[in-house]
Parts: structure tokens; C-alpha cells; sequence
């Protein structure tokens, strides 16, 4: 999230403090509130696309759609500087909320759940910022298609990761979640450096 703020070509590092810390209060009150108040817990089946509906709604669908419905209501900025802000908006969330879940969650820790989860959740953020930036550059250009195009990486995007945990969990097949998490880390890696390249030149 450090490199992410201090390496934006946009604006200066200090802007992003606000959703920086946004994200983190709402981390912070979301995990405190499940922990005392609800007390509901989730109990893997055998039905493995139930298991993934609810990791998809839990971990990234739910908390990236409230992230940036709060963020958008809360920020009276313009709107471009409200999408540079998913990335340390989402990473400062993500940096509490996953970690409540690894850790108070029924199945012994691993490197998926210690290394590979993280790391998918890093690069959700990036993914879904650089997804949202086409949308609004279609829309605003009217292109319908793209728009759709745009709207369709970006549900992909959010469900990718817990469709990667579920094939993990049920181990399914360990060369599917791997390669999946490969490019999925590698796709994120080389958008936001293809980002910075254009806007130098």
C-alpha cells in the first residue's frame, strides 16, 4: 500500500492518507463487530459452489461494493481521484479484514491461507482499480461494449480469488489453483506497471 501511494503518478502521496485510514476504520469496525456481536459461523459442505458463493460475497464482492459506496458518498473529490483511491481504500481494509478471517477461521493455517490468500487480496485491489478506470473512460467516452466488457473483468476480478480458495479447499486440483494464482498475481503485477509506464510517456 506504501509503494502503491508513493509511486502514483497522479497525486501526491498525502492525498491518499484519508481513504487509507477510511479503509482501516472500516476494517477495524466490521471484524469487532463480527466478533462480538455476530456469531454466526460459516460451515463448509460438500456442495463446493455454495462454499464459493459465500467466501466470493464474504471476502470481496460485499466489502469492495460497501468500500466504494462509502468512499464515494464520504469524498466530495472529483471522481478520478475517488478511483486512484480503491487501491489504498481496499489495501488497508483487506490488511485487517483477511487477516480476522485467516486467523479465527476452523482450518489449520497453510501457505495458501498464510501466502497465497494475501497476496490474491493485494492484487484484487489493484485489478479492481485498473477495471474501474476502464469503465469510466468508457463510459465517459460512451462505448457501449467496452462498458460491458469493462463490467465483466471487473465481476471476474472480484470472484477470482475465492474461486481460487475453493478449488484449494476442496483440492480439486493443486495445478489449477496455482496456475490461476500465478497469472491472477502476475496480471495484477503487469497492469499496474504498464499504468506507470504510460503515464511517463
Amino acid at each position: 500500500m506504501i509503494w502503491a501511494i508513493i509511486t502514483n503518478p497522479e497525486y501526491r502521496w498525502t492525498s491518499f492518507v484519508p481513504p487509507a485510514l477510511t479503509g482501516l476504520i472500516i476494517a477495524i469496525i466490521t471484524c469487532a463487530i463480527k466478533e462480538f456481536f455476530i456469531f454466526y459461523s460459516h460451515i463448509a459442505t460438500t456442495n463446493s459452489f455454495a462454499h464459493f458463493l459465500y467466501l466470493a460475497a464474504r471476502d470481496s464482492i460485499i466489502p469492495m461494493t460497501v468500500l466504494f459506496l462509502i468512499f464515494m458518498i464520504l469524498s466530495k473529490d472529483e471522481r478520478n481521484y475517488i478511483i486512484e483511491s480503491i487501491v489504498p481504500l481496499s489495501l488497508s481494509f483487506f490488511s485487517a479484514y483477511i487477516p480476522y478471517f485467516i486467523l479465527r477461521g476452523k482450518e489449520p493455517q497453510s501457505m495458501f491461507l498464510s501466502v497465497i490468500k494475501p497476496l490474491l487480496f493485494i492484487s484484487l485491489s489493484f485489478l479492481a482499480s485498473a477495471a474501474v478506470k476502464c469503465m469510466h473512460s468508457y463510459i465517459k467516452n460512451n462505448n457501449k461494449p467496452f462498458i460491458a466488457l469493462a463490467a465483466f473483468a471487473t465481476i471476474i476480478c472480484l470472484i477470482l480469488p475465492s474461486m481460487i480458495e475453493t478449488i484449494w479447499y476442496y483440492n480439486i486440483n493443486r495445478i489449477i489453483w496455482l496456475l490461476l494464482s500465478i497469472i491472477y498475481i502476475s496480471a495484477a503485477f503487469c497492469f499496474t506497471l504498464k499504468s506507470r509506464i504510460q503515464y511517463k510517456s
